[in-house]
C-alpha cells in the first residue's frame, strides 16, 4: 500500500482554495478541446467561490445592496486571476476580465521582526525604553510623574502575567527598577 503524504507533494500555489482545486486546475491544463475547458474552468471558478464564501458572506452582510454588487463584480474579477495564478498563466481560455500577471518579484520585501534584548520580559521593551528616556530628563518634577506613570504600567504588566496572584507587587516593582537603575 503507497500512502501519499502531502509534503510528497509540489507546495500549493494558493492554500486558500487547497490541495482540490490545484488538482483540478492541473487538470485542465490537460483538456484538448477549448469548449470544455473553458466550461470546466467556469465550474472551478464557482467552486473557488464557494471556498472564499463563508469568509466574504461576514463582510457583505454589513454592506448595502448597491456596495454588494460591486463587491460581487470584485470578487468574480479575483478568482479569475487566482485561476490564472494558480494555472501559471498557462491557461488558454476565454477570461472575462482583464488578467493581471504577477511574479514574485512584485511581492514587499519582508520586514524584520524587532530583535530587543529585553532584560526583564514582563515588562518589556517599551518600559525599558521609557526608562531610559527618563534617565535624561532634568527637571525633578517631570520626572517624578513619568517614574509614576511608569511604575503604573509596570504593575499593570506582573499583574496581568501573574493573573493578579501576587501580594508584593509595590516591592518586586521597587527591585525591579532598582536593577534598571543599577
Amino acid at each position: 500500500m503507497n500512502i501519499k503524504y502531502n509534503t510528497q507533494e509540489a507546495p500549493l500555489r494558493l492554500s486558500t482554495y487547497g490541495r482540490l482545486v490545484q488538482r483540478m486546475v492541473d487538470h485542465v491544463l490537460t483538456i484538448d478541446n477549448r469548449e470544455q475547458r473553458q466550461a470546466y474552468a467556469e465550474r472551478i471558478v464557482r467552486v473557488m467561490a464557494l471556498a472564499l464564501k463563508k469568509e466574504k458572506q461576514e463582510k457583505q452582510d454589513k454592506r448595502d445592496k448597491q456596495d454588494r454588487q460591486a463587491a460581487a463584480a470584485d470578487v468574480q474579477v479575483k478568482l479569475w486571476n487566482h485561476l490564472a495564478l494558480l494555472a501559471d498563466y498557462k491557461l488558454d481560455i476565454d477570461y472575462p476580465c482583464d488578467i493581471i500577471q504577477h511574479s514574485s518579484a512584485d511581492r514587499p520585501k519582508r520586514i524584520p521582526y524587532p530583535q530587543h534584548a529585553i532584560r526583564l520580559r514582563t515588562y518589556g521593551h517599551l518600559v525599558e525604553r521609557a526608562l531610559r528616556e527618563m534617565a535624561g530628563i532634568d527637571d525633578e518634577e517631570r520626572r517624578q510623574h513619568r517614574l509614576q506613570l511608569i511604575t503604573q504600567r509596570m504593575k499593570r504588566n506582573l499583574t496581568a502575567n501573574n493573573k493578579g496572584g501576587m501580594t508584593n507587587i509595590d516591592e518586586r516593582v521597587a527591585h525591579d527598577l532598582q536593577r534598571y537603575s543599577e
